[in-house]
């Protein structure tokens, strides 16, 4: 019954550049959430096109937004004060810097966070252990189901 159970959950295999390997399951999962490793591979620089094309789209609806919002503001002659076109102003400018610096703004929260989750992992895992799921559900299993 134990050869049947590793024939079933034994598996390597090689998934957007990272190995994932069901006998070292830390090392695999680190590998793949490892996040100056995923920026070499295809999937980091499809994003940068995906975010270079949605930029410039965004910034146009932003503009058209704003224009929309600064007439209607123009068309309320009673209601209209230096302060509300100011502030309209002024959240366009920050829309504007936040559209255009969003992907780094990801890159550096993605950055801190794979920091703190590298040294997490390190703490609580000992490089001299290995997690194999087949030995693992081996091992959950007592023997006299076998019988």
């Amino acid at each position: 019954m134990d050869g049947i159970i590793r024939l079933l959950y034994s598996f390597k295999f090689t998934v957007f550049g990272v190995e994932l390997d069901s006998g070292n399951l830390i090392s695999s999962v680190q590998k793949l959430t490892n996040f100056s490793s995923v920026q070499n591979i295809n999937i980091w620089s499809i994003g940068k096109t995906v975010n270079d094309v949605i930029v410039p789209i965004a910034l146009s609806l932003l503009i058209l937004f704003f224009m929309i919002n600064l007439i209607k503001k123009a068309m309320e002659v009673e209601r209209i004060s230096w302060e509300r076109i100011v502030m309209s102003v002024v959240s366009f400018l920050l829309l504007k810097y936040f559209i255009q610096n969003g992907y780094t703004f990801l890159s550096t929260i993605m950055n801190i966070v794979n920091d703190i989750f590298i040294s997490v992992t390190n703490v609580i895992s000992n490089n001299n252990t290995s997690i194999n799921i087949a030995d693992t559900l081996i091992n959950a299993v007592p023997d006299r189901i076998y019988r």
